[in-house]
């Protein structure tokens, strides 16, 4: 919550969803979604998923996501004689993931294809980023490519070409800067004019005889791995590790805020003139003196840009079976379409009524500028 990454949502709300069942029977019995967490060991993994497939079976939850968090197991090694083996893939997040929002999807030949559809939607609306596999492959997706920077970066300490200090500036100032908000294949297509076709033209046999020469079948010498373990320990003593990875884990957090207010700043520019984005809410109150509290609050907490107080309106309604008469104001609140829902909280805190009105109506068209003026006088709510 401190570091932004509950995209607004109350910390006590979230939660209070959380709930300790005390057995799998109990825990399957409405869930949409599981994710296995056991440790890398075959045996285990077989034995807990014998018992989610009988507790699926006794819960008559036939419809449950069943997701592992293997790294580097296949789904169908500990699931194909299961009744339930169509359920399984591996959903994968990566370390550490409450700062990474990518998760590995793999499932089996056997996984229903609607399991893997809406795992993939469950992922994405939690804020997180599934990448789908079209087939299981040893090392999944994020390990083969870091296998392969990690061998390559190997070979260059092994053959005394560089450091391993030299190697990681390589990547921490060069590469992994581009590589924090875009894939290779995204880099390479803004590095030559044509794209994608251009760049292969250009570069493609440089490239094949840089990696035609490289030896993918080197052993790990000890001698290498000492020497890059001791640049390691220079660079951070094995008491201040823990230190480290708290250091990494900040940068992480905040590099995950970064990346979810560039995409709010992104789509904000892309919508602050589009009338789809903006809404009017209208609310009736008993008398100007609440209207205008209602009003402060929602200009003060950010929930609208601008709220005309119209007096004298008389509302005929129906109430506990009487037709009743009353004189009221009616506020007109300019606002954001994604802060509906905070806004009708906050009236109903504020709002003396036991059942306040509040409806929109949707803005066809306007003023741009005065559209722009609504989006930026109103807070700027991260969706997931």
């Amino acid at each position: 919550h401190d570091n932004g990454l509950l995209r607004g949502k109350d910390p006590e709300d979230v939660a209070s969803r959380v709930f300790c069942a005390k057995s799998l029977d109990t825990a399957l019995k409405n869930a949409a979604y599981l994710q296995e967490c056991v440790p890398e060991n075959l045996g285990i993994k077989k034995a807990v998923f014998q018992q989610i497939d009988q507790a699926m079976l006794k819960s008559g939850n036939s419809a449950c996501i069943l997701g592992s968090s293997s790294s580097n197991m296949y789904v169908s090694q500990f699931t194909s004689e299961l009744k339930s083996r169509a359920n399984c893939l591996v959903c994968h997040p990566v370390n550490p993931p409450f700062a990474i929002p990518i998760v590995e999807v793999v499932p089996a030949s056997y996984t229903d294809p609607n399991i893997i559809s809406q795992a993939r939607d469950l992922l994405e609306e939690m804020g997180l980023s599934p990448a789908v596999l079209k087939k299981e492959v040893d090392g999944f997706l994020v390990n083969r490519m870091q296998y392969a920077l990690l061998a390559e970066a190997f070979r260059l300490v092994d053959d005394g070409a560089a450091s391993p200090e030299d190697v990681d500036v390589a990547i921490s100032q060069g590469l992994g800067l581009r590589w924090s908000f875009m894939g290779p294949f995204q880099t390479i297509d803004l590095n030559a004019p044509g794209g994608v076709n251009d760049y292969f033209e250009r570069y493609g046999s440089a490239i094949s005889r840089v990696i035609g020469a490289m030896d993918n079948t080197r052993s790990w010498r000890k001698e290498t791995v000492s020497k890059i373990h001791k640049a390691m320990r220079n660079e951070v003593p094995t008491q201040s590790r823990d230190a480290r990875l708290q250091w990494r884990n900040q940068r992480l957090l905040k590099l995950a805020v970064h990346e979810l207010n560039c995409v709010a700043q992104e789509r904000e520019a892309k919508e602050s003139g589009d009338p789809a984005t903006y809404q009017i809410a209208w609310v009736t109150a008993p008398k100007q003196q609440v209207g205008e509290e209602i009003a402060g609050a929602l200009v003060d907490r950010k929930l609208a840009a601008c709220v005309n107080i119209i007096q004298g309106i008389t509302s005929v309604y129906v109430w506990e079976g009487k037709v009743e008469k009353d004189s009221e104001v009616l506020l007109m609140i300019k606002t954001r379409k994604n802060l509906i829902k905070d806004l009708i909280s906050c009236v109903e805190q504020l709002h003396p009524y036991d059942c306040p009105e509040v409806i929109t109506t949707s803005i066809s068209d306007g003023r741009k500028g005065y559209l722009k003026w609504i989006g930026n006088s109103t807070r700027k709510k991260i969706d997931p």
